[in-house]
């Protein structure tokens, strides 16, 4: 009895205490920060880097996209989507010069181009977030650089800590965009795309290895200076990139190369401060983590204020971006409206929105979700705006009709749940390092070896099991939404094309006789025949995914051994060629197939330059068809070269071409403008929210 009485009033002293509670007990956020413009969303993957010079994972470009203004961006409302001018007035103006420096000006043959320059002209009137390195004081110099002040940092361990007012900024100039290009030539901001950049940008290579020299002099002169202090730019200069004035500058680049307005996208190119530089390069400063991969400084629509990417990340509007004046597109041709069938009340919504300022939203609160379930179930709750559906969920969450036609659930339309289904830019794939013994290599045998895993990879399996059917099998690098992609064009050597099915269990065990591994037992020593995975793996799911792959494997007796590892450790092995296959994705910088076929470019090995190349392919039969295609507009010749290109891929198989994953993400009906592509980097400044609505909808649902 005693117990019982025990049991009894705990129980009555936990109900009284929830009734007096005034929220749920995971609830994420004060009432009144539900109550703001803020859209509330999570992350999973903790963001590698905030330097715009070194980022480029998803998780990274998905927060400094927002902070980090590039010359260019695409329109937010144009399918397919369309360049234009972000903080330039136009687009860039491209003048073609042939060896002698002549201008060629009609009937341009790419094969005599020998220079592109291109003129960007900057808006005028654009201010960077506020910051502490822009402070003066009444003398005009800067209050907070002092490079011989050692007690600069003394007792201050966040930019909060420093005294700083909004009107702290200056206005952004053709010097803050030269600066991000001479930032990716500097060895201390191993960037991954200077391997690409230095063969094309005039004069980027040699100012690579004259900062090199620079750095190693420095070192050696000053073994006391802060180890993460950066060289002084402005003392160097690239012969290919030239200021004209404070609104225009000049980037020459070697031969045609169309993508280059596309990189202008990213944050790579974006404007950069000197005073950022000289302020984090101060003794000290990389030591209490004040550094411009912690705290960037941009001219964005948004500004970093609170992070802590263990568990929560805040960007909060920068009160200086209204100067540029920034609006919501219109859609004239209500060519977006018709990609999207958006009904009647959906367009009036849309059409109300053009011409207003941006950004829409005060705050973006970034809350970390390391396991999918309590990132589920908040957002049934309604604290958080948007979701994506993970497997275990999809059928409570969808349903299809017997025509094939996907709506939210019976459950999900009584909370006015909408579902948008996003083909992104992504292909899935295992990779083959090329440089290892057994499964690198060239000839029949080893290529025989990779068709048979291919083939054992049963991909249709795959997507049926694990993705809900919420994807197509990739038969190349080329996702379905670029020029160069065909849904006929069947790997020929993994597929029968006659009935474009996947060819039998059987074929591939004849296939791995022909690799010299009968039965999965070299013809020689009788050895077992087991390869190795490096993933990583920390998600709900990862497990039953990677015993999957080990049992298709089995089939065709190899033995697979998984070694699972986190993404950092991941990247090591594969830098330093130590892995033999890899599970990765790569998702497009930019709507053009060329972004994934210099995946494969030996220019672009990760061993030998450090680049994107992670399987080390090199192949002159795929090069000779990669380096003419890769500078061309999208003509008929083009695509004649993609496709020997693909099927060169394809015979050499360097990866095992998995899938192109169509998301399928749901949203809440106070979420407006909600339409991600994958390619876009700044699309938050777009979104709206009806807070009032999200409020009373976490009041009656919890």
């Amino acid at each position: 009895m005693k117990n019982y009485l025990l049991l009894y009033f705990l129980y009555l002293f936990v109900s009284l205490f929830c009734v007096a509670c005034s929220e749920p007990l995971n609830n994420p956020y004060t009432p009144e920060l539900v109550q703001q413009k803020a859209l509330l969303t999570a992350f999973t993957n903790r963001p590698k880097h905030f330097d715009p010079a070194l980022a480029y994972d998803a998780d990274s470009t998905l927060i400094i996209g927002q902070i980090y203004d590039s010359p260019l961006e695409y329109n937010y409302i144009k399918r397919p989507l369309e360049l234009k001018a972000n903080t330039l007035t136009d687009l860039p103006k491209i003048q073609y010069f042939d060896s002698n420096g002549n201008e060629i000006k009609t009937n341009i043959d790419n094969a005599k181009i020998a220079e592109s320059v291109y003129t960007f002209s900057l808006k005028k009137g654009l201010y960077f977030q506020p910051h502490p390195c822009f402070s003066k004081d009444e003398n005009g110099d800067y209050k907070y650089i002092k490079k011989n002040n050692e007690n600069l940092v003394e007792n201050r361990y966040s930019i909060n800590d420093f005294d700083y007012k909004n009107e702290d900024s200056r206005e952004v100039i053709a010097d803050d965009f030269i600066l991000a290009i001479k930032r990716l030539a500097n060895p201390k901001n191993p960037s991954p795309i200077l391997t690409i950049m230095q063969e094309r940008i005039d004069g980027l290579k040699e100012f690579a290895e004259l900062l090199k020299k620079e750095n190693t002099a420095k070192n050696n002169a000053n073994s006391n200076d802060d180890i993460n202090a950066e060289l002084d730019y402005r003392k160097y200069n690239i012969s290919g990139v030239t200021k004209i004035d404070n609104y225009t500058w000049q980037i020459k680049i070697k031969g045609k190369y169309p993508q280059f307005l596309y990189w202008q996208t990213m944050p790579f190119f974006a404007a950069i401060p000197y005073e950022a530089i000289m302020f984090y390069s101060q003794p000290k400063m990389a030591k209490h983590n004040l550094t411009l991969d912690w705290f960037p400084v941009g001219s964005g629509a948004f500004m970093i204020t609170e992070n802590n990417p263990n568990k929560r990340i805040v960007l909060s509007k920068n009160p200086h971006y209204h100067k540029k004046q920034d609006t919501f597109p219109c859609d004239e041709e209500n060519n977006f409206y018709h990609m999207y069938n958006l009904s009647d009340s959906e367009k009036a919504k849309l059409h109300q929105y053009c011409g207003k300022t941006l950004p829409l939203l005060d705050k973006i609160i970034f809350t970390r979700e390391k396991e999918s379930i309590p990132y589920w179930n908040r957002f049934l709750q309604g604290y958080y705006d948007a979701s994506g559906i993970a497997s275990d969920n999809f059928d409570s969450a969808v349903q299809i009709s017997i025509n094939g036609d996907v709506s939210v659930s019976k459950n999900l339309q009584n909370k006015n749940i909408s579902l948008n289904t996003i083909s992104r830019d992504i292909t899935y794939y295992l990779g083959f390092n090329m440089l290892d013994k057994t499964v690198g290599g060239y000839s029949e045998k080893q290529q025989a070896l990779r068709h048979a895993v291919g083939i054992a990879l049963n991909t249709e399996e795959y997507i049926e099991i694990f993705l809900n059917g919420r994807g197509l099998v990739a038969q190349s690098p080329i996702s379905p939404n670029l020029f160069g992609y065909d849904e006929n064009d069947y790997n020929t050597f993994i597929y029968d094309v006659k009935t474009k099915q996947r060819n039998s269990i059987e074929i591939a065990k004849k296939l791995l006789i022909k690799a010299g591994y009968p039965n999965g037992r070299h013809y020689k020593t009788h050895e077992p025949l087991i390869l190795y995975l490096d993933t990583t793996s920390s998600g709900i799911g990862d497990k039953s995914r990677l015993d999957w792959i080990t049992k298709q494997l089995a089939k065709i007796d190899i033995q697979l051994v998984v070694r699972a590892t986190d993404f950092n450790r991941l990247l090591e092995k594969l830098d330093k060629g130590s892995a033999q296959m890899f599970y990765l994705g790569w998702s497009a910088d930019y709507p053009d197939a060329e972004n994934f076929l210099f995946l494969f470019d030996s220019k672009n090995s990760i061993v030998q330059f450090g680049g994107d190349n992670r399987t080390n392919y090199n192949s002159p039969k795929f090069e000779e068809y990669y380096y003419a295609l890769r500078d061309m507009n999208n003509t008929p010749q083009r695509l004649e070269l993609i496709k020997k290109a693909k099927y060169q891929l394809q015979k050499d198989l360097p990866i095992t071409f998995m899938f192109h994953p169509t998301d399928y993400i749901l949203r809440h009906s106070w979420l407006q403008n909600y339409f991600p592509n994958g390619i876009m980097h700044n699309t938050y400044k777009f979104y709206d929210i009806n807070p009032q609505e999200r409020f009373a909808a976490q009041k009656a649902w919890n």
